[in-house]
């Protein structure tokens, strides 16, 4: 049976600059006004890309997302936005705005609905925390189903990134450039790369192969960019996820 591609989208007013997931197919979206330093955070179902929650965080500028879970999203404090210096861990209920958990001196690891783990800044010791604040031991585990894939990348001169762009090469008539970023799994054949615009800018493509090399998709994803950048797109859930000129969500589905 031949594949076809679902394709859903939402634009964002502002950049997007992170993205987080739980397993209940739920995505956290981070984006950032950057002339007026507000923070906002969007809570989707990723099968729909119905809004489950929305707010804005105006003094939140230092703060990024973590970790979601169903009904809750987990914020790390950093010294400055562009800092990896970690500060805090906060949670907020995100369906009424209502701290669940507050504390100075740790690194956010993990979130559930059970409650969040830490790393102790000053012991170096992982622990756990239910949402009245209380120390708790070996109540929080992982999900295992809870992963994200990302792309290999293969930059200008490696060996790898000659042999995709040969594919490309023949099969698309393109010549890529600086960067290509590959998967390839029981989805397809994921690619993103890169070609030099007119004004020798740079435009970058994703596209979506089967696995005997046939075309199903191509979406140009960037347009007159002055650089490259890495995880161009992600696959959850079956999911390919990407961020098309830095303010659409677009996820794809093959079936």
């Amino acid at each position: 049976m031949e594949k076809t591609i679902e394709r859903k989208s939402f634009p964002f007013e502002n950049k997007i600059w992170k993205l987080e997931f739980n397993p209940n197919n739920g995505i956290g979206i981070e984006t950032r006004d950057e002339d007026n330093l507000i923070v906002h955070f969007t809570m989707m179902d990723l099968n729909s890309l119905a809004v489950v929650a929305e707010y804005s965080m105006e003094d939140a500028w230092w703060w990024k997302l973590a970790g979601i879970n169903q009904n809750a999203a987990a914020y790390q404090k950093f010294k400055t936005p562009d800092s990896l210096e970690e500060l805090a861990v906060m949670v907020l209920d995100f369906s009424n705005g209502n701290v669940l958990f507050d504390r100075d001196g740790c690194s956010f690891l993990y979130l559930n609905e059970n409650g969040v783990i830490v790393l102790d800044s000053e012991d170096k010791k992982k622990k756990q925390f239910n949402f009245q604040g209380e120390e708790i031991e070996n109540n929080i585990q992982a999900d295992a189903n809870n992963t994200v894939n990302y792309p290999f990348q293969y930059f200008e001169g490696d060996t790898h990134f000659t042999d995709v762009a040969e594919f490309l090469q023949k099969n698309r008539k393109v010549a890529p450039v600086k960067l290509i970023e590959y998967t390839e799994n029981e989805v397809g054949i994921i690619i993103s790369y890169y070609l030099y615009g007119e004004d020798k800018t740079l435009l970058q493509y994703l596209e979506i192969f089967d696995l005997e090399g046939k075309l199903l998709m191509t979406e140009k994803i960037g347009d007159r960019l002055s650089g490259i950048g890495v995880d161009s797109f992600l696959i959850y859930n079956k999911k390919i996820i990407s961020i098309k000129n830095k303010r659409e969500l677009t996820v794809y589905e093959v079936t």
